[in-house]
């Protein structure tokens, strides 16, 4: 009950209320993770909690990137990619942090946050409301990703997330030994692709077919997030 309450503080008002816009603009939530990480799975649970009460009107995509940096413990986190841990380097340096960390929470690739504070996650979450991120209307058909790019600036970079609904692992080393973790939305590939015109067409490789896609919309200048859009596969 306090988390909806929150997100309905969040979202400004209750399901129903005006909207500015016909379409809202997005959040996009990272959450930087890991198997091995301790501090983690407080944040890997608030993440599982937002997407299950969030109620409001703006979309909210939130995905868990597993970093490889903590592999070292005698334990490889099933989840991890390298492209994440790149992905994270660029938003520290973005920031001008001197390191990166576990659980971090980066919002519209702007605001940086502890994963497992839920206050200041909340906090985090009502500031980018105000970032005017695009809607980035995007389908998928036939084994193909279809984005309407049109409004989108030209000096971006587009970053292609696919992740599954839901993943647990039992981890037998580390400092979470013992415990079966589970997640929402982690990412399973992370792809930079190169659209050609307006509208485009991204085949998906088998190895990219998951449950569900975010296209990412990234400023060439400080990684700021400026267009977003997701779509879930079908049900088999």
């Amino acid at each position: 009950m306090r988390v909806i309450l929150l997100l309905l503080v969040l979202i400004g008002g209750v399901p129903g209320a005006a909207r500015s816009q016909d379409t809202p603009p997005p959040v996009v939530a990272e959450l930087f993770t890991s198997q091995s990480c301790s501090s983690c799975p407080a944040a890997d649970a608030l993440a599982a909690d937002l997407l299950a009460d969030y109620t409001g009107d703006e979309p909210l995509y939130i995905v868990g990137c597993h970093v490889t940096y903590w592999d070292h413990l005698n334990w490889k986190d099933t989840l991890s990619l390298p492209a994440c841990t790149a992905r994270q380097h660029a938003y520290a340096a973005a920031f001008g942090n001197k390191r990166v960390y576990t659980p971090q929470i980066v919002i519209n690739g702007r605001h940086e946050v502890i994963g497992n504070k839920r206050s200041a996650v909340i906090a985090a979450l009502e500031k980018a409301r105000g970032d005017g991120v695009k809607p980035l209307p995007l389908t998928l058909e036939n084994g193909a990703l279809h984005a309407d790019l049109r409004g989108v600036p030209a000096d971006v970079t587009y970053n292609l997330l696919a992740f599954d609904n839901a993943y647990a692992q039992s981890v037998k080393a580390g400092e979470n030994r013992g415990k079966t973790m589970r997640y929402v939305h982690p990412v399973r590939a992370f792809l930079s692709v190169t659209p050609e015109g307006d509208k485009a067409t991204i085949p998906l490789t088998p190895d990219a077919r998951h449950d569900g896609y975010l296209l990412l919309a990234h400023s060439n200048k400080n990684g700021a997030i400026l267009a977003a859009g997701q779509v879930m596969a079908a049900a088999p």
